[in-house]
């Protein structure tokens, strides 16, 4: 058999793996780009690590005792409301 004759059913076979073939190579583009993009969003791998050792405890402990919604502007060991009650 020539090679430029093929049956119907090994040219739709082609057709699809071509076409799931180009599904992947979309999809994998797609991820490239994702991971491109949070590449960018995310602090450096050392500040992420500060972050989690230091940071997160002391949240933690924040909401732990309930001084989660204290003021920003007050002192750790203080009260907001004997701050302000002068």
């Amino acid at each position: 058999m020539p090679i430029d004759v093929l049956p119907s059913w090994r040219l739709s076979t082609a057709d699809e793996r071509i076409s799931q073939f180009e599904g992947l190579a979309t999809e994998r583009e797609d991820l490239a780009v994702d991971a491109e993009a949070r590449r960018f969003s995310l602090p450096p791998m050392n500040t992420t690590d500060k972050l989690r050792r230091y940071v997160a405890p002391w949240i933690d402990n924040s909401i732990r005792h309930g001084s989660a919604g204290a003021s920003a502007t007050t002192a750790p060991g203080r009260n907001s409301a004997a701050s302000t009650a002068h």
